[in-house]
């Protein structure tokens, strides 16, 4: 059901609304209607908040917008909603608005960005009176994803598993594993749904000693981690016998 408000007079106005049954004895619902006729009531002081790129997953610095109320007669914001292409993105964190403001008065809200995905992001925060008039500030930032590689040692014996862990690339894409220098084994895994992986990288028993870098890459996404690759004793045993 949508109701629109086109009040006679300005003020306060106020009314209910009943959905019933067309049935002897049938049930109803009833809710109350809150409006007020003349000008708008509350006000931004900024019509946009600019949020800085962000990781997916973390949380930005948290940015304010006052609301004055312009109106004639005390005002209290009851609510806050989030719409638009990403409301999922941006959460209201703080707000100094559930006392009354004074007419030429300002209350204070605070948003923050956290991006569930790459690229540019926007959504719309609206601030409701208790009488239905609202004011809107419209929030935007960008999302990356800053891929990492990690490994479970520093150091790993040639013969020896490596363990690898993975994070903040793209859901559910292969990602290549291999030695920068191009010498060894290379594998290839899949990201789960948050973007990150386990896995375990085999090293050959002649595998090349020395501080070495391995490289994870998928796409556009790189990242490394330094491994420091020791020579295997039954190796080195064989090489002395020979």
């Amino acid at each position: 059901v949508k109701v629109v408000l086109t009040p006679a007079e300005p003020g306060p106005r106020t009314g209910q609304l009943t959905v019933a049954e067309d049935l002897f004895g049938g049930t109803s619902v009833t809710s109350p209607l809150l409006g007020q006729g003349g000008d708008p009531a509350v006000f931004p002081s900024y019509s946009g908040l600019d949020f800085p790129a962000t990781a997916v997953g973390d949380t930005s610095i948290e940015l304010s917008s006052d609301i004055e109320n312009i109106g004639f007669g005390p005002t209290r914001i009851v609510r806050f909603e989030v719409t638009g292409d990403h409301p999922e993105d941006f959460v209201v964190v703080a707000n100094s608005c559930a006392a009354p403001v004074n007419p030429t008065s300002k209350c204070s809200f605070d948003v923050a960005f956290v991006p569930t995905e790459a690229g540019h992001r926007t959504a719309t925060v609206s601030a409701y009176t208790e009488f239905g008039q609202y004011t809107s500030v419209l929030v935007n930032g960008d999302g990356f994803r800053d891929a990492e590689l990690e490994a479970a040692t520093d150091e790993v014996r040639a013969g020896d598993a490596l363990g690898l862990g993975g994070a903040g690339f793209r859901p559910f894409t292969d990602v290549t594993i291999s030695w920068a220098d191009g010498r060894g084994e290379s594998i290839t895994v899949r990201t789960t749904a948050q973007g990150g992986f386990l896995a375990l990288l085999p090293t050959r028993m002649n595998e090349t000693v020395g501080d070495r870098t391995l490289v994870a890459q998928s796409g556009d996404q790189l990242a490394r981690a330094e491994v420091r690759v020791l020579p295997n004793p039954r190796v080195a045993q064989r090489s002395r016998q020979d």
